[in-house]
């Protein structure tokens, strides 16, 4: 498959009274047309961060500074003057976010806000918005979708507003769709007939996406490739099977250790110790060391620069891999 996405050395820090905050460290990875690649991990190690990054949509207000190689088609989107940036955003590139509330202005109705998305990128010809619309809100399992159009946000249900805001993001029929936790806010049951919708997404246009999350269940299900974050770096990367049966770096094996396996007996989950550290305070050597049970002395001072694994694949850890752990 054909490279659509191509990230390289991607940093983001935030200048804080407390100090540098390293959100997004030093990070790489490929993403292929037609691919889903799952970013896991916990709260706080840079997930988000690294999704606005790409899109540029960090706010400079927090004295923000991005560096690093983001390709996008051959185009290196950190060389991209802001109105450039905006031409990308929705057309080419688009997110669909946590908590669909806030993506959704609650004074219009939900056509006026899907209509508006093309007002915003002329360069996208439909011979009917409209129709392209109704189109779009059939697509994603809406109910008479000429009804709801009609409807405020605060008129619907959480399912049919994350809908609605997946529609709003393929208006424009783009290349790249990053979801942020879309399902985190739902029910178990909207949270699957999302994960099958965003599955079709793929499968009908071909779409790329990017999937964070923390649910390693749905990653499993879900996602081509996997990347591990941790402390603001991407700790491993590389396909689903090999994550999930041949996990390298210990916090990616301390994750699945702690997560049930569904079809397997477990009587206890072993829980990860510690926590993760301040991103103000890291030091020179690996951010997991306090919390890893194979840690050597070397891993608290030595940088671990990247493994090179087969194809673009890689990961951060020189230290033998267990054997035996669960996998889903």
């Amino acid at each position: 498959m054909q490279t659509l996405l191509s990230v390289a050395n991607l940093q983001t820090h935030f200048e804080t009274p407390q100090g540098v905050v390293q959100a997004v460290n030093d990070v790489s990875f490929q993403l292929k047309k037609g691919e889903i690649l799952g970013i896991v991990g916990e709260s706080g190690s840079g997930k988000s961060v690294m999704a606005q990054s790409l899109m540029r949509v960090v706010p400079e207000s927090n004295l923000s500074k991005i560096s690093g190689e983001v390709y996008f088609n051959g185009i290196d989107l950190m060389t991209l003057s802001p109105k450039q940036m905006q031409n990308v955003r929705g057309s080419s590139i688009a997110m669909v976010t946590q908590n669909p509330s806030t993506s959704l202005n609650p004074v219009f109705t939900v056509q006026d806000q899907l209509l508006e998305t093309l007002k915003f990128h002329p360069q996208q010809k439909f011979k009917n918005p409209k129709e392209r619309m109704l189109q779009l809100m059939t697509e994603v399992q809406l109910p008479s979708p000429e009804l709801i159009a009609k409807r405020y946000p605060f008129q619907l249900s959480g399912g049919m507003k994350q809908r609605i805001s997946i529609a709003m993001a393929l208006m424009c029929e783009p290349e790249l769709l990053i979801a942020d936790e879309p399902t985190t806010a739902l029910d178990v049951t909207i949270q699957a007939q999302i994960l099958e919708l965003i599955k079709n997404i793929r499968n009908t246009h071909g779409t790329s996406i990017i999937f964070i999350t923390h649910d390693l269940g749905v990653v499993a299900q879900l996602c081509d490739t996997v990347g591990v974050m941790y402390a603001g770096q991407l700790v491993e990367y590389n396909t689903v099977e090999e994550i999930f049966k041949h996990p390298r770096h210990p916090y990616t094996q301390a994750l699945l250790a702690s997560n049930p396996v569904f079809g397997k007996k477990q009587t206890s989950l072993k829980a990860m110790k510690g926590q993760p550290p301040q991103l103000t305070q890291l030091g020179a050597g690996c951010a997991f060391a306090d919390r890893c049970e194979q840690a050597l002395p070397l891993c608290h001072h030595t940088k671990t620069d990247l493994i090179r694994l087969e194809n673009h694949y890689h990961h951060r850890c020189s230290i033998p891999t267990l054997s035996g752990l669960p996998s889903l």
